[in-house]
């Protein structure tokens, strides 16, 4: 269930009520029971569903390859799906998905949507479903520490940064940390795009430059190939299960016991590794 004041300036909950509704035939899409008010909160109920993302990060001393393997997949399906129904999400993190509430059954290990607040149509929902115009806000501060690279300078997103944001994030989950300038935004809106994405990529870990330079080769009206960029992202998370970083630019090569006590970390577990769900 969501609450949000009503009197809260920027409403969110009738808008997110609205997106769930068009999206309601999608694979990890919770299903909406009632929206409405009591006078001083409105209300969204939804499915209830287990931990999220984040909530598997902070609990679990390490996410094993094959479970960031089966998040990556999974996030990338349904933004897909999202995608294919007009929408991005624009807000790609951790505490935007969730699993089932009981992680012993394999059948309940479904990733589910379930923060729509700042999804938008790029798409006008007309005959002609007109892609919505690229503009640039200059200054704009306002973006998560997962967000895409152009995102940060101020340009309107489209699908191409939903894909960068999905890369950010299993980057995040795979080394527990991101470069410095992602949570600091150290972007200078006066350097060219180009130049500025390559000094960009320059500070990422070297297994996920591939998937990043993909996304942000993108046009704004692009629609990507979602098997290549899942292809490119599996490998990412592939050798980077190699290679820890102690920081960005000096990384630990792993050894083959922590290989394999990585390998043995396999997701029917993780219930017995966390007790959220209390």
């Amino acid at each position: 269930m969501k609450v949000e004041s009503v009197h809260t300036t920027k409403p969110l909950l009738l808008y997110e009520w609205r997106v769930f509704k068009s999206l309601s035939d999608g694979v990890g899409i919770p299903k909406v029971h009632w929206y409405g008010n009591d006078g001083h909160v409105n209300i969204l109920a939804i499915d209830r569903f287990g931990p999220t993302i984040h909530d598997l990060f902070e609990n679990l001393d390490m996410l094993g390859v094959g479970l960031l393997l089966m998040l990556a997949k999974q996030v990338l399906d349904r933004t897909e799906f999202m995608h294919s129904k007009d929408f991005i999400h624009r807000d790609v993190k951790p505490e935007s998905f969730s699993l089932g509430t009981d992680l012993e059954d394999k059948n309940d290990l479904n990733v589910h949507i379930i923060d729509l607040g700042l999804a938008k149509r790029y798409r006008y929902p007309k005959a002609d479903r007109r892609h919505i115009n690229m503009k640039r806000k200059i200054g704009y501060k306002r973006f998560s520490h997962f967000a895409s690279h152009r995102s940060r300078q101020g340009f309107e997103q489209s699908r191409r940064d939903d894909l960068e944001a999905i890369g950010n994030m299993m980057m995040y989950l795979q080394y527990r940390e991101l470069p410095a300038s992602f949570m600091w935004g150290d972007i200078d809106p006066k350097v060219d795009t180009r130049a500025s994405q390559d000094m960009w990529l320059a500070k990422l870990p070297r297994s996920f430059v591939p998937y990043v330079k993909y996304t942000q080769s993108l046009e704004f009206e692009e629609k990507p190939d979602y098997n290549v960029a899942w292809e490119l992202l599996r490998s990412a998370i592939f050798e980077g299960n190699h290679c820890q970083l102690v920081n960005v630019m000096t990384p630990h090569i792993r050894t083959q016991e922590e290989d394999r006590e990585e390998a043995n970390m396999l997701v029917p577990n993780l219930a017995r590794n966390i007790s959220l769900l209390d």
